[in-house]
């Protein structure tokens, strides 16, 4: 049997050899035909085992090879890309694993991948190469398929409790890699300065794919850990690269990004800082909509607010406003308002008991109520939320909470 492997395994790599010397003598070979030449480019760069011999044998090849006048070389580099994070071998992923996120990426100072993470380089040093190559759409096809692959399993690893030594395990899923991978995209991008958002939506996938898969034995797991599951601290992952992504407008200066002139939160493509907040609105929407516990979706919303009162005390009301905007709809104002949703970010609102949380708990209070009154009435409030109306006012609470009602101003 293992002959058997040996002979087949060396059948593949002189194949591969044999196609690689072809390609070479065609790129050298100015008058050849170059109907015949794209012709063998179609049959090679579409070829799923040609592009995973170059992975395994000659990973740098590609590197050369978007370089042929050939129109098929983006389905090449896109095909590499997704099966290079599928595969743990990879020198794409060893070079992944080789950047240290919290030192690598410091947004008061731009900091290029080095040389020698050649297939990162060559991917980011100028970020329109990423971006004509759409390299989010191979990398965000990959995580999902390995979280479509994980919703088949009868016992889902990630379902199981979280250990602190557990990176083996998330490195081969893949999953870890494919969000750093986004990481270092959007770095890039900010940076800089692409006027496109890169797809940073993939993030809203993938979080809506893990709530999906989400269903734990909570007999042998403990639902009051910090993170009861290995997908508990997945989507702590993703949160904290989105509230990188926007809190980096605080370290920006004379940013393209920066130039945030809206009112209303809408689409806004070409703003990397608009669309991370319509992204986090949507995975907080997500997450508070699943079985995950309510520690850990109070957890999340913690972070969430946190990064709306430094923002606020940063001076960037602006975008505070915004994020305002994101949690009260789950998204962009399109979005239809959801009332279960809101009972919930309301009814943590009035409980969160952080000091600096109590600065801003009246305007947070104010705008989520206001936007659950346009589609719903009071007696919607779900308990332990009590009110009474006064006027054109509304005073608001919790049955267990000891401080002060908050006072909502009703908008008409």
């Amino acid at each position: 049997m293992l002959l058997e492997e040996e002979r087949s395994d060396k059948k593949t790599k002189c194949n591969f050899l044999l196609r690689f010397n072809f390609i070479k003598k065609y790129y050298k070979n100015k008058k050849a035909n170059i109907e015949e030449v794209n012709e063998i480019f179609r049959l090679l760069f579409t070829d799923e085992k040609f592009i995973e011999n170059i992975i395994d044998l000659k990973p740098y090849l590609v590197l050369d090879l978007v370089d042929v006048d050939s129109w098929y070389k983006k389905d090449l580099l896109r095909a590499y890309l997704k099966k290079s994070l599928l595969n743990n071998r990879s020198i794409l992923n060893k070079e992944i694993d080789n950047i240290s996120m919290s030192s690598a990426l410091s947004y008061t100072n731009y900091s290029q991948i080095e040389e020698d993470k050649r297939i990162l380089y060559f991917i980011f040093k100028d970020i329109k190469f990423a971006e004509n190559y759409e390299v989010y759409n191979p990398i965000g096809e990959a995580v999902e398929k390995r979280l479509k692959q994980l919703s088949r399993i009868d016992s889902d690893k990630f379902n199981f409790r979280y250990e602190s030594n557990d990176d083996n395990l998330f490195y081969k899923y893949n999953i870890y890699r494919g969000v750093k991978f986004f990481d270092l995209m959007i770095y890039n991008s900010i940076f800089q300065e692409l006027k496109w958002h890169m797809w940073l939506y993939y993030l809203c996938s993938f979080v809506k794919k893990i709530c999906q898969n989400y269903d734990p034995d909570f007999t042998i797991v403990d639902r009051n850990d910090e993170f009861p599951t290995r997908y508990d601290y997945l989507l702590y992952e993703i949160i904290s690269v989105l509230k990188k992504w926007i809190k980096s407008i605080k370290h920006l200066n004379d940013n393209y990004h920066t130039n945030i002139n809206i009112d209303k939160l809408k689409h806004k493509n070409d703003n990397i800082i608009v669309s991370s907040i319509i992204a986090f609105g949507r995975v907080m929407k997500t997450i508070i909509n699943s079985n995950l516990t309510d520690k850990f979706k109070e957890y999340m919303l913690g972070i969430y607010f946190e990064l709306y009162i430094d923002l606020m005390e940063s001076e960037k009301e602006k975008v505070g406003e915004l994020m305002l905007i994101g949690i009260s709809y789950g998204g962009t104002e399109l979005n239809s308002i959801d009332s279960d949703y809101l009972n919930f970010i309301i009814r943590f609102s009035l409980g969160y008991d952080k000091i600096r949380f109590s600065i801003c708990r009246d305007k947070i209070i104010n705008k989520l109520v206001n936007v659950f009154l346009k589609d719903n009435n009071l007696n919607d409030f779900m308990e332990p939320i009590i009110w009474k109306k006064e006027n054109d006012k509304v005073k608001i609470n919790c049955m267990w909470n000891n401080f002060d009602s908050i006072t909502v101003d009703i908008e008409e």
